[in-house]
């Protein structure tokens, strides 16, 4: 078991939660719902299933600093992208980096933005993926059994029925509309997909050279020079040239015989104001409040207030408002992904002071 190691995918701006979220500080460094940030709660869940010094952190290199604020001081467990190119070369250069040093390395991929509530049945169903990926040499997804018919998730579909071991995958579909994600959740064997996977590095890297030859060719002169004085220059020089795609679409969509290991452990990817407002502890009248908030006949509403800002609000119903020290969002927690929209166009604008 010393072969084990998880990854967590820390990098990303944090639009989709502005102004909260700032390039400067995405949402994975900001504690959304407790005391902790969701990258800090992300590596204590694995706390009792991995040492402390078999958990990586993969980030943008201007990162590192609010990593180590979180973590103390990782040396080579912080492996530093040059710049964002989606998660398949993330994955890649961190495979590189643990294969460098174990050539036999179990690795789970895990995002640094999720929140999970039960955190001893994560645990249980990590240590089946990594018992599975290890006996059969597979790939194995973790997804989550659906709870509603979300719209907002791509979802995976099984090929059987989930027995011990797990269940083999058959397609990865894209984000549905409303009546099919009501017709998947009614129908079953369905689920979420999470973008949490397990295997061997070297498994990983084989799909990539495999699907993927001239990120792959970058991936190999990086990790080439993993160790040597050159690295830098090496990293600067190739990472560009990797293929700015997501692991789904570059890797596993098509990848050989792949496996999912259903999880019930409460879960959610805090990918806008209005699914925080689902994990935040929430009052009476189901409002989520952070910071000063005065709230009169409100309901079901999102409120974050900055320090030193008191938001106070009077009849409304499913309402996101977030106050920093340089900006108010207002908008209706259904319409939570025009966040990005509502950014895009303030830096048009010349408000790049806003990002």
């Amino acid at each position: 078991m010393n072969n084990r190691h998880a990854v967590i995918m820390a990098g990303g701006a944090g639009t989709r939660l502005w102004p909260l979220g700032r390039r400067e500080r995405p949402k994975q460094f900001l504690p959304l719902v407790d005391e902790r940030s969701l990258l800090k709660a992300s590596a204590e869940r694995l706390n009792g299933l991995l040492p402390h010094d078999q958990i990586h952190i993969v980030a943008g290199a201007d990162q590192r600093e609010a990593a180590e604020k979180a973590f103390g001081v990782m040396g080579e467990r912080f492996i530093a992208e040059p710049e964002g190119r989606n998660t398949a070369p993330c994955i890649g250069l961190a495979c590189q980096w643990l294969v460098h040093h174990d050539p036999s390395a179990m690795v789970a991929i895990l995002p640094a933005d999720h929140w999970i509530t039960d955190e001893p049945i994560f645990r249980d169903t990590l240590e089946r993926a990594f018992e599975l990926a290890t006996v059969s040499g597979r790939i194995v997804t973790i997804g989550i059994v659906p709870t509603h018919p979300s719209t907002g998730y791509g979802y995976l579909q099984l090929d059987g029925e989930e027995d011990d071991r797990g269940v083999p995958l058959r397609a990865f579909i894209e984000k549905p509309g409303a009546i099919q994600a009501t017709q998947m959740l009614t129908a079953g064997g369905y689920l979420w997909n999470a973008g949490m996977f397990v295997a061997r590095a070297q498994t990983l890297l084989d799909e990539i050279e495999r699907q993927m030859p001239a990120t792959s060719q970058a991936l190999k002169a990086i990790g080439g020079a993993i160790g040597s004085a050159d690295y830098d220059a090496t990293l600067k020089a190739h990472y560009g040239n990797c293929q700015a795609i997501s692991i789904d679409y570059g890797v596993m969509e098509n990848a050989d015989d792949v496996w999912a290991v259903p999880g019930r452990f409460g879960w959610s990817d805090v990918g806008s104001w209005d699914a925080l407002g689902d994990v935040r502890p929430r009052d009476a009248n189901g409002n989520a409040t952070k910071g000063e908030a005065a709230l009169i006949d409100c309901t079901n509403c999102v409120v974050d207030a900055a320090p030193g800002i008191t938001v106070a609000a009077a009849d409304l119903e499913g309402y996101v408002i977030s106050a920093t020290k340089d900006a108010v969002l207002v908008l209706p927690r259904r319409s939570s992904q025009r966040v990005k929209e509502l950014l895009s166009a303030l830096i048009k604008e010349g408000r790049e002071d806003l990002k």
